[in-house]
């Protein structure tokens, strides 16, 4: 009998809950979308499967679970490729979704358990879908063909007028790999927020908040679990406020819509300078303090004062050297998401030999074991 391999799986059990939360989200919106696929083969079908399966597999990797982030990829790859399929290649689409959908569903299950991801390449292959997705490689070959990777932009050039930029650009220049899958998801959240509280009532409704709730949640696990800090942290705060008003202990007022609003603003700000673009994002993080000290009090608001107290430092000449003891857990993390994008970029640039190459190095490996 297979042995499950031990995972490293997020600690906390709010992250944890995060984690869960998006990922049925995700393949419920999923099974909608084949069904909508099945019946008109849409491209705008397709490019929401593709969303979804980027959406999982940067959410699995974020989480530490490589199996599943990989299996997402390739599913991100089919719906890519589906643009150049004819209508006899969407019956074999259709099952390979069906079996990814499967797949990831029990392995969201094992995770719920506490049991880890599992084999979910093995339970994959077993299913028959390897032989399909080489069928439609076969097939398709120049539709699977991966475009050329832009080079990694390093903004050395913009100046780093505060600690807090220090801190956040180091992050993005030695975290690549994790930035990859972070940055789209939290953008994602982050404009699902804004269009939640620019409707007409703004989060007024039940349905608005809990949705508002849900990205806020999502986007504070995600960030506490990359190390990406300042953020969760506001996030965190934001997510206080949403509370009370979910749940009952305060209205939705328009104080606290501007907050959120700020804070919002305030959380995009971070990404930007990290990504090297300028920002105001001393004022609006200050901003941001001020409007959520009126409503959670002073003592909830100490670490963001403490952060914003980074931000008013002057910059440090050797950006490295912020932050040693969370640096060193950021940089571990950082060499496992390296090592895992390499071999990821290795299997999705040779998809069409991938099985005659895996079966030989399993072979040679075995042979190894005997000598």
């Amino acid at each position: 009998m297979t042995q499950t391999q031990p995972q490293t799986q997020p600690q906390n059990s709010e992250l944890m809950d995060a984690f869960l939360e998006d990922s049925w989200d995700a393949l419920a919106h999923l099974d909608a979308a084949r069904v909508r696929l099945s019946e008109d083969h849409s491209p705008a079908a397709l490019e929401e499967l593709r969303i979804l399966s980027h959406r999982m597999r940067g959410t699995s990797a974020i989480y530490g679970y490589p199996q599943f982030a990989r299996l997402a990829a390739l599913s991100e790859r089919m719906m890519e490729a589906g643009q150049h399929f004819i209508t006899e290649d969407y019956p074999d689409l259709d099952v390979f979704l069906d079996q990814f959908s499967a797949c990831a569903r029990a392995a969201v299950e094992r995770i719920a358990f506490g049991k880890g991801e599992g084999q979910v390449g093995l339970e994959f292959s077993s299913l028959g879908a390897a032989s399909i997705v080489q069928g439609l490689i076969t097939k398709h070959p120049k539709a699977f063909l991966l475009a050329p990777s832009p080079k990694s932009v390093v903004y050395s050039e913009i100046p780093l007028e505060s600690g807090l930029n220090v801190q956040l650009q180091t992050f993005f220049n030695e975290n690549a790999e994790t930035w990859e899958y972070f940055a789209p998801e939290a953008k994602e959240h982050l404009e699902i927020i804004h269009h939640l509280l620019e409707q007409e009532g703004g989060a007024e409704s039940e349905a608005s908040m809990v949705q508002l709730f849900r990205s806020t949640h999502t986007l504070k696990g995600s960030a506490y679990m990359v190390g990406f800090a300042p953020m969760g942290l506001l996030a965190h705060r934001l997510e206080d406020v949403m509370s009370a008003v979910r749940d009952g202990g305060r209205p939705y007022t328009p104080e606290i819509a501007e907050a959120l609003a700020i804070g919002n603003k305030t959380l995009s700000q971070m990404l930007e300078v990290a990504e090297g673009r300028p920002q105001s994002l001393e004022s609006s993080l200050e901003a941001s303090i001020e409007a959520l000290e009126g409503l959670l009090g002073a003592e909830p608001m100490q670490e963001l004062k403490e952060l914003l107290a980074t931000a008013h430092s002057p910059a440090i000449s050797d950006p490295a050297a912020t932050g040693s003891h969370q640096g060193s857990h950021i940089g571990h993390q950082a060499t496992q998401m390296r090592l895992t994008g390499q071999l990821e970029q290795f299997f999705e640039e040779h998809l069409e030999i991938w099985g005659e190459f895996s079966g030989e190095l399993r072979k040679h490996l075995e042979q190894l074991r005997e000598i």
